[in-house]
């Protein structure tokens, strides 16, 4: 879920609160990440990274130099022009607006409101009185007036058809009014010039006609329009285009949108829409070169717009400018990007192009483009070599750090979609990606370089292996990639793969639902429908690398979720019952899946589960009150039978990455960017743990690869790095001998 104001964790038994007293941006600069003291070296977690996502919303410039953006649940704040930005507070919002340089509002999800009246040194929560409502758009009129409008949502996602409250303040929000609208209509987008305003929407219109497209009940484009300053409104249905969108008023007469209008294969149609009374008529202008997403007009002569030609990602935009009041258009090609439906914002000489993982700016028309400076970041997983030495893949692009996560470097790496990587050493790594549809190829990369050149080292077409779940690899030569279908398999450190299918190929639910303790012995969840079980999970095991399968008894209505083994002895899986309530139960073997034990996690819901050697695991699970859910990280030393609470918080998504015992890391991502079930963006926030006597490692530099590396096993590492005797103590010896990487998005 998504962190509310106010939020806090308890860490190893003591409670840290964030002040929501917002220090001036000066202070700031010098750490975006918010840390607190460093660990101290008995166990225990240590946050070493808490940054906004990359899902970018409203804009807004005060001056040529000075502008604000929403970035998830963080609001950046620019003083030169958009090259640099700094989060001046974590604050999660939609939209952004200032009346001028001191008084502006942002608003949000569940009728959030902050105002400012001290250009952003301080933000005040306002009562909006809509809670169930996901403010979209906020327009500023003056210090002490300003309009919102927001959608009806069902917990954290709208819905459709909704409600609407458009909200009017006259006291600087002190309190706001909820202005009646219409029944049977919503409304996202505002705009004001003056006295006139308009609000963009939908709503049903009765049909009385025998052959009405939707029924007694049609629903149409809607314009709410004002000429008096909000005392009145009027709604306007009839001959408003269906697909406009984005409005871009110049005065109260005059003003554009666009007509989104999709594409037909390859073949897209767009439509630059104008009117020149006050929206009461619409005059349109196609263009068969794509779809248009945003437009905006600086005068009446001089206008934006930003066409997208390709309904597939990477998504191909062009530019169009035109200083004739749209009788002509020249266009720029903008290129590949990652958003879908961006939007252009054009300031004094610059223009802007936000949207999710999408921060360009432009001097020069568009001609070329500058990535701005910004700390938003977004991690999917994170596979670290060691304390220090890791990667991350998010949002598509693959970061690296050399600190322990506490700073990213970004390198150039365009993933595809759905990537995992591992690194062999300092220099070695893996990945392996795999777009997603029906044509998604997969592919494997090779660097020798630590990631800042790859080659690619096995390609296919085939759709039949799956994706990519994780990367295993023992030493220096040997490793395979786990695939839904089978497995790749290496005996030469990456370069070349041979390809090993699974007989009776299955749906697998996830990353966490297959592992391979060696090439030939292989667990997995699958999806195998029987008509008197209401589940239809089951667990399967394969001692000959899948070529046959084995089905292991588990309680009927058990829906499986996470399997896990440290070695060809002992394991865990898990699943959850829900009948009155839900509860999830973990089942551990010590003779390779003979028998099982038992153990009541007296949780709710496990969100991950991970286990380093034979008594050595953690768990991330949910807990649910009257007041809301969380998550808390249990720790066990005896295989599972006792759990003890390390780490606890309020959200509801996080995954393991663990080193050996003595060094781990919990990632808790923003769910919105997986599309779990919420829209609402959180933060990207990373924990370390080191436990106690854990060796301090040295900074470990990227360079040239030097000749043969040493075997993956970590604690066999440290011991010949700092001459400690954890072998002694059988850490390898209950240790897997090879780690594997298993935190990628489904």
């Amino acid at each position: 879920m998504a962190r509310c104001d106010g939020w806090r964790q308890r860490v190893a038994g003591l409670v840290y609160r964030p002040s929501l007293v917002l220090l001036p941006l000066a202070a700031l600069a010098g750490s975006l990440a918010l840390l607190p003291p460093t660990a101290s070296a008995s166990p225990g977690w240590e946050l070493v990274l808490d940054r906004p996502s990359p899902s970018f919303g409203g804009i807004d410039f005060v001056s040529e130099t000075e502008g604000w953006l929403v970035a998830g649940a963080g609001l950046l704040h620019t003083t030169d022009g958009g090259a640099t930005w700094e989060e001046a507070a974590p604050l999660t919002g939609i939209d952004v607006d200032f009346a001028d340089a001191d008084h502006g509002w942002l608003v949000g999800y569940n009728g959030t409101i902050y105002a400012t009246q001290d250009g952003g040194e301080s933000w005040a929560n306002q009562a909006s009185g809509v809670p169930n409502m996901h403010l979209r758009d906020i327009a500023a009129i003056s210090a002490g007036e300003a309009w919102a409008v927001g959608i009806e949502a069902q917990g954290d996602v709208p819905r459709f058809p909704a409600q609407t409250a458009l909200l009017h303040t006259t006291d600087g929000g002190v309190s706001w009014l909820r202005v009646e609208t219409p029944p049977s209509s919503w409304f996202e987008e505002l705009q004001f010039v003056g006295e006139h305003g308009w609000a963009l929407g939908w709503a049903h219109i009765p049909c009385d006609e025998p052959d009405c497209p939707a029924g007694p009940q049609t629903i149409h484009r809607a314009l709410l329009r004002t000429l008096d300053g909000g005392g009145s409104w009027e709604l306007m249905t009839e001959g408003l285009p269906q697909r406009i969108g984005r409005l871009s008023f110049l005065d109260d007469t005059h003003g554009w949108a666009i007509g989104r209008i999709s594409c037909d294969q390859n073949d897209c149609l767009g439509a630059i829409l104008e009117t020149r009374d006050g929206g009461l008529n619409w005059t349109e202008s196609f263009f068969p070169l794509g779809s248009f997403v945003d437009v905006t007009f600086v005068t009446d002569l001089e206008g934006w717009a930003l066409m997208r030609d390709t309904e597939a990602p990477p998504y191909r935009f062009s530019l169009a400018h035109t200083i004739d009041a749209g009788l002509t258009w020249t266009f720029e090609l903008v290129g590949g990007l990652s958003a879908y439906q961006p939007s252009l914002t054009v300031g004094e000489g610059i223009t802007y192009l936000t949207g999710n993982d999408l921060a360009l700016s432009s001097a020069d028309g568009g001609v070329t483009w500058q990535t701005m400076e910004h700390p938003a970041i977004a991690f999917d997983s994170t596979s670290f070599l060691d304390g220090r030495l890791g990667h991350a893949v998010g949002r598509q692009t693959l970061y690296r750090t050399s600190d322990g996560g506490r700073t990213w470097r970004a390198l150039s790496r365009s993933l595809a979609f759905h990537a995992i990587v591992r690194f062999i050493d300092a220099n070695v790594g893996v990945i392996a990606e795999r777009e997603r549809g029906a044509s998604g190829a997969l592919t494997v990369g090779r660097t020798t370089d630590g990631g800042s050149t790859w080659e690619e080292v096995h390609r296919t077409d085939d759709q039949s292996l799956g994706f990519p779940r994780k990367i295993y690899l023992e030493d220096e030569q040997r490793g395979w990639i786990l695939m839904d279908a089978g497995l790749l398999i290496t005996s030469d450190g990456g370069a070349t793969w041979q390809e090993r299918r699974f007989a009776d190929p299955a749906t697998i639910p996830g990353p966490d639902g297959i592992d391979a303790v060696t090439l030939d012995e292989v667990w997995r969840i699958v999806y195998i429908p029987e008509p008197d079980r209401p589940d239809p999970l089951r667990l399967q095991h394969s001692t000959d690398g899948g070529a046959t399968w084995h089905g292991v008894p588990t309680q009927a209505e058990l829906q499986l979720e996470f399997v896990d083994f440290v070695d060809t002895s002992y394991g865990w899986y898990e699943g959850t019952i829900c009948q009155a309530e839900c509860r999830s139960l973990l089942f551990r073997t010590t003779d390779g899946g003979r028998t099982w034990e038992e153990i009541d996690l007296a949780a709710e819901r496990v969100l991950d589960l991970t286990f380093t050697d034979r008594m050595n695991g953690w768990l991330n699970v949910a807990r649910c009150s009257d007041s809301g859910c969380g998550y808390q990280v249990l720790h066990t030393d005896d295989g599972g039978r006792s759990w003890t609470t390390e780490l606890e918080g309020e959200e509801l998504s996080g995954d393991f990455d663990f080193v050996d015992s003595a060094n781990g890391w919990l990632l808790l991502y923003d769910p919105a960017s997986r599309g779990v079930g919420t829209e609402i963006p959180s933060r990207t926030v990373l924990y370390h743990r080191t436990g106690e006597g854990a060796p301090v490692l040295p900074d470990v530099g990227y360079g040239p690869s030097r000749g043969p590396t040493r075997p993956l096993a970590l604690p066999a590492l440290l011991a010949t790095m700092t001459g400690l005797a954890l072998l002694a103590a059988g850490a390898l010896a209950l240790g897997r001998g090879r780690r594997a990487y298993s935190q990628s998005p489904s």
